[in-house]
């Protein structure tokens, strides 16, 4: 899952192995810090199988991708 941190202005993503129904089972990583970018965004499949991020940057404008 990808998401917008408001408290601290961060785009995330978050992942569970296992037992993801407890809160303590998920890990969160920064992807864009103290940014306010990521208003609107979501987790991609490459090609390659890598997980990436797709996002909406409302500062510089367009849309951004990091794996």
């Amino acid at each position: 899952m990808s998401y917008q941190d408001w408290e601290n202005a961060d785009l995330k993503y978050a992942t569970c192995a296992a037992q993801c129904t407890l809160a303590a089972s998920w890990r969160s990583t920064t992807v864009v810090p103290d940014s306010g970018v990521g208003r609107i965004n979501a987790l991609v499949l490459g090609a390659d199988g890598r997980v990436g991020v797709i996002y909406r940057d409302d500062l510089a404008g367009g849309l951004k991708y990091i794996e």
